[in-house]
């Protein structure tokens, strides 16, 4: 975060002569501000663009030639708050009734009927999953009408799911204390459900905020010809040297190019030129959206904290009712020749620390917390980036490893072992790796690199 700006017009004497302090360009306020700065933040003009200004335009080109991170400035959104307000409504009626519809069900035999392998805990898993495939259209189609109503039925989802889900962990941990009976499982599952209702809160926000941001680069591209040399100024003697400047420097075209990247993808960076360079025009690549991030992110913590407790909770409740001890396993494999029943009795009475299914759990937090920090450490330009891996390969790539055989098959998500062996080992790692690399080192790989780019 930045902690100093310079601003010309607050700068310099605008009312006063500073023809002598303008006279060369290269040596100019301007130019010395610019050179001692790491960014370039570009404010829009609601009539024209500034880039129709020629000394607008040379500050561009200074931007271009030092390597600056150049970014559009963001204003307040409008009626933010207010329509903020209606989702969190919306959230707290629907959770709340949800709520009490679950007074109904005997909640103390609850817990096990999650933590089992049955029906229920089949439509449960169903329900929660279906908040997250309302996200996935999200991803590929930008449409913001499609994300108005995505948000407020999503909003209706997640709150009727955390409402469920929040009763059950209420009243079991009221019970039981943290553990026992499943209770860890429902509190991740009730943890989850609050992340889901964060996220379709903010999906919201991200449409205002994209709206904001049309407006925006719309009025910057206002009357901007496409070409810098087209720029206007009041002093001729000012364009003709700058022009001139502009023309011995033999990149005229690449900060045409450079100030056009601005218009498309909200940002302007050496990463983000060369992967222009590489793959071609890159559409709001400086974007992301924090609702995407949210879901997908939260859904990946939730995976794996629950299989966690599904694990330990699972080993714990056949301990405590008998079924690990030896005459009882030999009965279910032997005698009842029920080859499901004995496999999970063999692995919910093993050591839940000794699986390697738990290991790989643990793993999976650790590289979502990789994640997350490398997502923080970086700069707007790549952000955009390492927000689109995570969404588009994880969010994509893993609702569809781990939901579709949900749906198709009836498919438990905590024994669908294959698929979550394709998320934690092959699509965490990958998102890991490029949103360490950004789009710059991405677009440099051979064949496969300008491809990722544009897809992401």
């Amino acid at each position: 975060r930045a902690r100093h700006a310079y601003c010309c017009m607050l700068s310099n004497p605008q009312n006063l002569d500073i023809g002598n302090l303008i006279s060369s360009p290269s040596t100019s306020p301007f130019a010395r501000a610019l050179h001692a700065s790491t960014y370039m933040l570009v404010v829009p003009n609601q009539r024209c663009s500034i880039y129709s200004r020629v000394w607008c335009a040379y500050e561009a080109f200074l931007a271009y030639s030092e390597s600056k991170l150049i970014f559009i400035a963001s204003g307040p959104v409008p009626c933010l708050k207010r329509h903020m307000s209606y989702i969190a409504m919306i959230i707290v009626v629907v959770s709340t009734a949800a709520a009490c519809v679950a007074f109904q069900y005997d909640v103390a035999r609850v817990g096990r009927v999650v933590g089992a392998e049955s029906e229920a805990s089949l439509r449960l898993n169903a329900f929660a999953s279906l908040p997250c495939l309302l996200f996935i259209p999200t991803t590929v189609v930008r449409s913001l009408p499609v994300m108005r109503i995505v948000a407020y039925i999503s909003a209706v989802l997640t709150a009727a799911y955390f409402g469920i889900a929040a009763r059950i962990a209420v009243e079991l941990c009221a019970t039981n204390g943290l553990v026992g009976d499943y209770t860890s499982r429902c509190l991740v599952d009730a943890l989850g459900g609050l992340a889901l209702c964060i996220g379709a809160a903010t999906m919201e926000a991200d449409r205002l905020w994209r709206i904001r941001a049309q407006l925006e680069a719309s009025q910057l591209s206002a009357g901007y010809t496409g070409r810098l040399r087209d720029a206007e100024s009041s002093i001729l003697a000012d364009k003709e040297k700058i022009m001139q400047e502009l023309m011995t420097s033999g990149i005229e075209d690449n900060v045409d190019t450079a100030i056009q990247m601005l218009f498309d993808a909200g940002a302007s960076s050496p990463p983000l030129r060369t992967a222009v360079a590489n793959a071609g025009t890159l559409e709001q690549a400086g974007y992301w959206y924090l609702s995407q991030v949210v879901v997908v992110w939260s859904s990946c913590i939730n995976v794996c904290l629950s299989s966690i407790a599904n694990r330990f909770e699972g080993h714990w409740f056949y301990m405590d009712m008998g079924y690990c001890h030896a005459s009882h396993m030999t009965k279910v494999c032997t005698e009842f020749d029920d080859e499901v029943a004995c496999t999970s009795v063999k692995s919910n009475c093993s050591i839940p620390l000794e699986s390697p299914d738990t290991w790989l759990a643990f793993l999976g937090l650790l590289q979502a917390g990789a994640w997350l920090l490398i997502f923080i450490a970086q700069m707007q330009d790549k952000r955009g980036f390492s927000a689109a891996a995570l969404v588009r390969i994880l969010g994509v790539g893993g609702g569809c490893i781990l939901f579709l055989p949900l749906y198709a098959f009836g498919l438990d998500l905590y024994d669908n072992v294959v698929g979550l062996n394709l998320l934690l080992l092959g699509l965490m790692p990958a998102i890991i790796v490029l949103s360490a690399a950004g789009p710059g080192w991405t677009s440099r790989l051979p064949l496969v690199g300008p491809l990722i780019v544009k897809y992401l």
